[in-house]
C-alpha cells in the first residue's frame, strides 16, 4: 500500500466522506482540532499586534512565542502519527468507496491507492504549498516577535515594520486556510469533470499564492531599505505603485500561457476562458 501525505485540511475532508467509525471519528477530531488551534494562533497574533503587545512584557511575549512553537511542533507530530495513518488505513480498506461511484476527494484518493490512478496535481501542489507555508510561519513569527522585544540582543526593528509582517501573514493564512484549503480544493473533487482542463486549478492556485508571496517579499525588502535610509518613503511608494501591477500582469500571463500550453492538443473556447479568467474546474 502506498501511503499518501496530505495537509490536515484535506485529510479531514477525506475522512468526512467516509462511513462513520471509531477510527474515522478520531481522525476527524484531531484534524479539525489542529485547524482550530492554527486559526486561534493566527487570530491571536493579529489581536496581540493590534493591541501593541509590547505592553504585555518581554517575558510574556517570549513565553507565548516559545509555547506556540512547541504546540505547533506537537500538532505536526499528531498529524503525522495519528491523522495521516488513520486516513491511509481507512482508504486502503473501504468497501463503501470501492462500490461508490460518486465523485469526492476520498474516492479520488481511494482510486490512487487501490487502482493506481495518477494523483491530482492540485493535491500535490496544495500539500507542498502548505508544507512551505507553515515552515515560514515558524520562522517569521518566531523571528518577528523576538525582534520586537528589546533586550534580547537582537537589533530592534521599527514596530510598524514587524507589525505589518505579522498582520499580513496571519491574515493571509486565515484566508488561505478557510477559502483554499477547506472550500475550493475539496470542492474541485465534488463532481466528475465533464470538460477537464489540464493544469487549470493548479495554475490559478499558484498564480494567486505566488503573486501574494512576491508582494510580501517586496514589501519586506522595501521596508528594510527605508529603515536603513537606502531609499526614501516616496521612492518606496513609487516602487510599489509600479512594481505591483507589473508583477500581477506577468504572473497572470504566465498562468494563462501554462494552461494553454498544457492543453495544446485540445484547444477550444473553454481552454481560453479558463486561461484568461479565474474559473475553477472539477478534477478528474
Amino acid at each position: 500500500m502506498n501511503n499518501i501525505t496530505l495537509p490536515t485540511s484535506l485529510a479531514s475532508w477525506t475522512l468526512f466522506s467516509m462511513k462513520s467509525s471509531k477510527k474515522r471519528n478520531i481522525g476527524i477530531f484531531f484534524s479539525v482540532f489542529i485547524q482550530i488551534v492554527l486559526a486561534i494562533f493566527f487570530i491571536t497574533d493579529i489581536v496581540l499586534t493590534l493591541m501593541k503587545h509590547h505592553s504585555f512584557g518581554t517575558k510574556a511575549i517570549f513565553g507565548y512565542t516559545i509555547a506556540k512553537i512547541l504546540i505547533l511542533t506537537f500538532l505536526t507530530i499528531i498529524n503525522f502519527m495519528i491523522v495521516l495513518p488513520i486516513t491511509n488505513k481507512l482508504l486502503a480498506k473501504n468497501d463503501d468507496l470501492k462500490n461508490n461511484q460518486k465523485s469526492s476527494l476520498a474516492k479520488h484518493l481511494y482510486d490512487v491507492i487501490q487502482n493506481k490512478k495518477e494523483m491530482s496535481k492540485l493535491i500535490w501542489t496544495n500539500t507542498w504549498i502548505n508544507a512551505i507555508w507553515y515552515s515560514l510561519y515558524f520562522l517569521i513569527f518566531g523571528l518577528t516577535f523576538m525582534l520586537l522585544i528589546p533586550g534580547l540582543g537582537y537589533p530592534v526593528l521599527p514596530g510598524v515594520w514587524a507589525n505589518n509582517i505579522i498582520i499580513a501573514f496571519a491574515g493571509a493564512s486565515l484566508i488561505k486556510m478557510f477559502l483554499f484549503d477547506n472550500i475550493l480544493v475539496p470542492f474541485a473533487f465534488s463532481k466528475e469533470a465533464n470538460k477537464y482542463i489540464k493544469c487549470n486549478n493548479v495554475a490559478n492556485y499558484l498564480w494567486i499564492i505566488l503573486t501574494l508571496a512576491f508582494y510580501f517579499l517586496i514589501l519586506i525588502i522595501l521596508e528594510i531599505a527605508v529603515y536603513l535610509n537606502i531609499i526614501s518613503g516616496w521612492t518606496d511608494m513609487l516602487t510599489i505603485t509600479v512594481l505591483f501591477p507589473i508583477i500581477f500582469a506577468l504572473m497572470y500571463l504566465a498562468k494563462a500561457m501554462i494552461i494553454i500550453a498544457a492543453n495544446k492538443e485540445n484547444k477550444n473556447k473553454n481552454v481560453y476562458l479558463a486561461a484568461f479568467l479565474v474559473i475553477p474546474c472539477y478534477e478528474k
